[in-house]
């Protein structure tokens, strides 16, 4: 399980989603042609990529509140399309240290 000590941690793990969400991006434009279906998910990896920005935003910012037991606002689509965003895993990790704190 991936983990955070600190903010700064955590940031890293945020930077990684948001990399990995632009590759599912990218890798939906061009796959727009050949498979409709994975095309149709590019507004929802669009969305979680900008809540992702602003959760690193507001974690920089250092105004985020860490342990407060509410579920980050993306997490509503990772379960709506459970197994449908491949990095689901690693937005449940951010999700899970944002919930319990460090």
């Amino acid at each position: 399980m991936m983990s955070a000590g600190n903010p700064d941690d955590y940031l890293d793990l945020v930077d990684q989603a948001i990399l990995e969400t632009d590759d599912l991006i990218a890798c939906a434009q061009y796959e727009a042609d050949s498979d409709e279906d994975f095309a149709g998910m590019l507004p929802v990896y669009q969305q979680l990529r900008a809540e992702l920005e602003k959760l690193h935003s507001v974690v920089r910012a250092g105004s985020h509140a860490f342990g407060a037991g509410v579920d980050l606002p993306l997490m509503a689509l990772v379960r709506r399309y459970r197994g449908r965003v491949p990095i689901g895993g690693l937005l449940e990790a951010i999700n899970e240290i944002q919930r319990k704190g460090f």
